[in-house]
């Protein structure tokens, strides 16, 4: 299981983000539910790291909290349709 997400914002944005992270990997850990947290930095890289558990968690999102966060998030590609197309067969956006 993935689980995407930007480090990103504003400071209550942030926060909010974070702690519905933290609720969710928590909950899948709980489960013995193995996941990946992925995320863009404040320069734009992306990172992934493996939770295997629930001790896992704790220092990743304490690396997370010790670098700055991007003041807005990066452009998100638009969900895909059944047939792949995000824009329906009408061209154009992300794919």
């Amino acid at each position: 299981m993935l689980l995407t997400f930007d480090v990103a914002g504003a400071p209550d944005a942030l926060d909010s983000t974070l702690d519905e992270l933290a609720w969710l990997s928590g909950r899948l850990s709980a489960y013995h539910l193995q996941h990946v947290l992925q995320w863009h930095d404040g320069a734009g890289r992306l990172h992934a790291e493996r939770v295997a558990d629930a001790h896992a968690l704790e220092p990743l999102l304490r690396r997370l909290l010790s670098h700055p966060a991007a003041e807005r998030a990066l452009p998100q590609a638009a969900p895909r349709t059944a047939g792949g197309d995000p824009n329906g067969g009408k061209g154009g956006g992300l794919v």
